[in-house]
């Protein structure tokens, strides 16, 4: 290899020598022609003659630059030739334990941006991304022979023969680095992440990042096009909804596989990206949510065959990692560790636990032939190589990868906040009026009761009122309006009369309170055609009621016509689901409770104290469905 680069570098010197021999040359021709014209007396010429020379000149200043920094390169590689050449016959020296175990010291550290680039393209200031776009490329038009073998390769830094790229589809298919605090394991990480994204684009490759230390090691990484999620905390929550994410995809792809009759995920048609899950402090995970193991362990299992691979990282390689798992990891990466029982764990020697804690990113790797030693290269600028792979994704019209899973619902949700979870998710509509209209449902068409009203249609399209949780992603929250009567059930300040005003503008109806309405009134309840939204009915609910309103009421909730929306504190006089198929239910924390309701056990086992006392958080049921939602904010005044 450093013959080769010995002849490259020859080879730029004869060309800049030529280079600047086709400057000089013109120069003296026309330094003669100065003369000639100076000693005939032709000043016109000699005018002429000048400024040509001039521009000769300063076409030379350049080249003689660009000789001088070739020689300080020569110079600076001469040197570390030397260096490097010194060290080993020092470590020589020692005896052959001895030079094994601290060979990753001696190693000369190099940047990642050295080992992805050209020198002269990793010196600039500027995003490369002119260099990633010419690899994104020469990657996709191999891969697209039916004749190639898919790689995933990437350099992680040097080792005794040159650079140490490391392949996950033919060492692999999954990792495990190991090494104890401030040896370098999240540098090498984020490393690797980085110099398979600079290599793969997102259409070949995917990224799931889940960090359990609480820190923000991939919060640079999150916005890379090839991103599909990311835990960066220490929310369990989020992180149940990574690995239910996780596994629904794995099923996605084992049914693409099996409908295609293909063996691999690398057969069907169109081509499906790699996805690679990325883990920091996997013993934190396996501690914390034991009961979701086996999901990774299935990954692990059939990953190869279906495109998922596992990168985990943790302090101790002793007993977090079962022998299930164990089987189908191939790369054995260990930075230092302070017990030479973990680095015989991991690599079947001790050699990491004599690694030096002055140098973080040295490092031994056992790829099932043998251990090297590596020294771990390292960005110098992370967000630099983040800015250049954006935009040679903007450049190829690349989208950004969607969303996996989401974060949890959160505490608060304003109605303009609502478009971006239409666009961000697999079910997902371009914008938040488009979803509006295109969930009307098709069983209002087909209603002859409707045909001849164009506003009763309008009404009866369902309503967003917020946001729900599927488990694993956010959705807006469509109140169905054609499925018959809505009840909202909750107790005060819950937020009832949030979701009645949100309703009362989107539907253009007026809200009429149930205890002022008088004996006068009944026709306002007996109008069939058009919605009727109530609030507080619990009075006129009352079976032994005698008031007319009251009455009128009862009646119509029994008759299939245009929906009624009625909030009450209590549902103790209503007959569900025959009068409210549609429920908004603001949970008491009375399982019992709930659970005649409609809310199923296993909906209520996921509330917590903070949401039972969060405003306007629910549980939205539908014929068939129940998922939790989060009420919006409602902006609009009377």
């Amino acid at each position: 290899m450093r013959k080769k680069s010995h002849d490259s570098m020859d080879t730029v010197k004869v060309l800049l020598y030529a280079q600047m021999a086709a400057s000089i040359v013109p120069i003296f021709a026309h330094i003669a022609l100065l003369i000639m014209a100076w000693m005939q007396h032709n000043w016109m010429m000699l005018a002429m003659i000048v400024p040509s020379i001039m521009m000769y000149a300063a076409s030379l200043i350049p080249q003689i630059l660009q000789y001088i920094t070739q020689q300080q390169q020569e110079n600076y590689a001469h040197q570390l030739h030397k260096e490097h050449e010194s060290n080993r016959i020092v470590t020589n020296t020692n005896s052959k334990n001895s030079h094994i175990e601290n060979l990753p010291d001696t190693l000369t550290p190099a940047s990642l941006e050295t080992l992805l680039m050209q020198r002269t393209t990793a010196a600039q200031s500027k995003p490369p991304w002119r260099e990633v776009l010419r690899t994104w490329l020469a990657n996709e038009n191999t891969t697209t022979r039916p004749s190639s073998k898919e790689h995933l390769s990437a350099p992680l830094g040097i080792n005794s023969h040159g650079y140490c790229c490391i392949d996950l589809v033919d060492n692999g298919p999954h990792a495990l680095v190991a090494g104890t605090t401030g040896s370098g394991k999240s540098v090498l990480l984020t490393t690797w992440c980085l110099a398979l994204a600079f290599r793969y684009s997102p259409q070949q490759l995917r990224f799931v990042f889940m960090d359990f230390k609480g820190g923000a090691t991939f919060d640079t990484l999150a916005d890379l096009p090839h991103t599909m999620g990311n835990v960066g905390d220490l929310n369990l929550r989020h992180a149940v909804r990574a690995l239910r994410g996780l596994e629904l995809e794995l099923d996605r792809r084992e049914r693409l596989v099996a409908n295609q009759r293909c063996h691999t995920i690398a057969q069907v048609t169109p081509q499906e990206p790699s996805l690679l899950i990325v883990i920091d402090e996997f013993h934190a995970l396996k501690d914390q949510l034991p009961d979701y193991m086996s999901r990774l362990i299935r990954i692990a299992a059939v990953g190869r065959s279906l495109g998922m691979h596992i990168i985990a990282g943790t302090q101790n390689p002793l007993g977090q990692v079962s022998a299930d798992m164990k089987a189908n990891i191939a790369i054995n990466i260990c930075l230092r560790v302070r017990d030479s029982l973990q680095s015989q764990e991991l690599l079947g020697t001790s050699h990491a636990a004599n690694i030096s804690p002055n140098t973080p990113g040295s490092a031994y790797y056992n790829l099932g032939e043998g251990v090297e030693a590596l020294r771990c290269a390292r960005s110098c600028n992370p967000q630099l190589l983040v800015a250049a792979i954006q935009l040679a994704s903007k450049f190829l019209h690349y989208q950004h990868a969607p969303l996996l899973f989401s974060a949890p619902l959160p505490s608060l949700i304003f109605p303009n906040q609502i478009q971006q979870y239409c666009t961000e998710n697999y079910e997902s509509y371009t914008n938040y009026e488009s979803y509006e209209r295109n969930v009307q449902p098709k069983e209002i068409e087909k209603n002859p009761h409707f045909i001849n009203s164009q506003k009763t249609q309008t009404q009866l399209k369902p309503v967003v009122i917020g946001l729900q949780d599927t488990g694993i992603r956010l959705l807006p929250a469509a109140l169905p309006l054609h499925l018959g009567n809505v009840a909202i059930i909750g107790g005060r300040l819950q937020g009832k009369s949030n979701v009645i005003r949100i309703l009362a503008h989107k539907l253009e109806l007026p809200v009429y309170c149930a205890t002022e309405l008088s004996a006068n009134d009944t026709y306002i309840i007996q109008d069939d055609h058009t919605p009727l939204i109530l609030d507080d009915v619990d009075e006129l609910l009352e079976p032994l009621s005698t008031q007319p309103q009251a009455i009128a009421l009862q009646e119509r909730l029994t008759r299939s016509s245009a929906p009624v929306i009625m909030s009450m504190a209590t549902s103790r006089h209503l007959r569900l689901p025959e009068q409210a198929p549609v429920r908004i239910i603001f949970p008491t924390g009375d399982i019992g409770t709930d659970a005649m309701l409609g809310v199923p056990n296993s909906l209520s086992k996921t509330f917590d104290t903070h949401d039972y006392q969060l405003p306007g958080r629910c549980v939205m049921i539908t014929p068939g469905k129940a998922t939790v939602t989060q009420i919006s904010l409602c902006e609009y005044t009377k």
